[in-house]
């Protein structure tokens, strides 16, 4: 069958292309340029996990099975998440543990902060600079790095918070703190506002939803008000 010109020329380039890459992969894979030499880490580690990443010194770069060394490094139960990436010719750079939070939390001695990831672990803040755009979390109790709390507000939370930030930002802004000291609810303070909001954990986006109608459209006074209790669907109860 005769290809017409225009049809032959994209298949010669798409042709040439296949072999350039094919040789490009031959070449990083089986030559001596990218023999592995070094690994940059974001952190001090222990010596030990270092040597697992470093176990297959000597060899080609792209031969190292990086699969079976984050895994065994996910078996330390100080390391939640690794990323590796190549470092070109010879060596891998890698970050352990790096989780964007999506708050901060105070443990109950309110001394210790810690990062809550979107995963629900608790990480270590560290050297980690202080997120101001995100809430913080308290009156969580047995909070313990490289852990998930044992209280499943949590996990919901951590949802809505997302959620809020995503379609709400303005208002995700304003989340200063969220109590969870009480068991049956959580308290919710605004920055900007002269007042807390009680809601259900559960129930935070809609609430925030709820009090951003209601202030925008309505503009209420409610300089004396002292709390809103917003746990009841379609009631929003003030009390001085």
């Amino acid at each position: 069958m005769n290809l017409k010109p225009p049809v032959r020329k994209i298949f010669l380039y798409l042709f040439g292309a296949a072999c350039l890459i094919a040789a490009v992969t031959a070449t990083l894979r089986y030559s001596g340029w990218c023999t592995f030499e070094n690994v940059t880490v974001d952190a001090p580690r222990d010596s030990g996990e270092i040597q697992i990443l470093t176990a297959s010194a000597g060899e080609n770069l792209f031969a190292v099975p990086v699969e079976k060394a984050m895994s065994d490094l996910l078996e330390h139960d100080d390391i939640i998440r690794v990323d590796l990436d190549y470092d070109l010719p010879d060596a891998f750079r890698v970050r352990f543990n790096d989780i964007e939070p999506v708050a901060l939390v105070l443990d109950d001695n309110g001394r210790t902060l810690y990062r809550l990831g979107h995963n629900g672990y608790l990480l270590p803040l560290d050297s980690v600079p202080v997120f101001l755009d995100v809430p913080l979390i308290t009156g969580l109790s047995h909070c313990a790095p490289y852990r998930k709390t044992a209280d499943k507000r949590v996990a919901v939370l951590i949802q809505q918070i997302r959620k809020l930030h995503d379609d709400c930002r303005d208002f995700y802004l304003t989340l200063a703190t969220i109590d969870l000291s009480h068991p049956d609810e959580i308290v919710v303070y605004l920055d900007g506002l002269p007042f807390c909001v009680e809601t259900y954990a559960g129930a935070l986006y809609d609430s925030i939803r709820r009090l951003m109608v209601f202030l925008l459209e309505f503009n209420p006074g409610l300089k004396e008000i002292r709390k809103l209790n917003m746990k009841s669907e379609g009631l929003i109860i003030a009390a001085g």
